[in-house]
């Protein structure tokens, strides 16, 4: 079972070197890497990790360890990415709670949270970040 998970694995690196290729052959050099692209080499490195992901698709180590640290394991790597509502589940009346946030690039979010105990707002803030409309 070990052998077929990891024979699945640099499949689905071979599959992402071939895109990355692909990308790079279409554009300029010096491109920004899009982000559908770091999310595939996030989930390759998950299970190959991160030197070898790294080099496998000619990417900076660096750059795609701060992308695994940054995903966040609350989102599942096959849903899709993009949603204009998210949902958290109703916990016993503590009161509200107001949340602002705004990233480096100057967007502002404002949460405004009814009946939930000390939300974890990092893990929020981060979902709610990645989440593109």
């Amino acid at each position: 079972m070990e052998g077929t998970n990891h024979a699945e694995a640099l499949r689905r690196l071979q599959r992402a070197a071939t895109r990355f290729a692909a990308w790079r052959r279409s554009h300029r050099p010096h491109s920004r890497i899009p982000k559908f692209l770091w999310n595939i080499a996030v989930r390759v490195a998950a299970d190959l990790g991160i030197s070898r992901t790294a080099t496998a698709l000619r990417v900076n180590y660096y750059d795609l360890k701060k992308h695994v640290e940054s995903s966040t394991s609350l989102l599942e790597p096959s849903s899709p990415a993009a949603h204009s509502f998210i949902e958290l589940p109703t916990l016993p009346a503590l009161g509200e709670c107001l949340i602002e946030l705004e990233n480096a690039h100057g967007c502002k979010m404002r949460l405004q949270l009814k009946g939930t105990p000390g939300p974890d707002l990092v893990s929020i803030s981060r979902i709610l970040w990645s989440v593109e409309s």
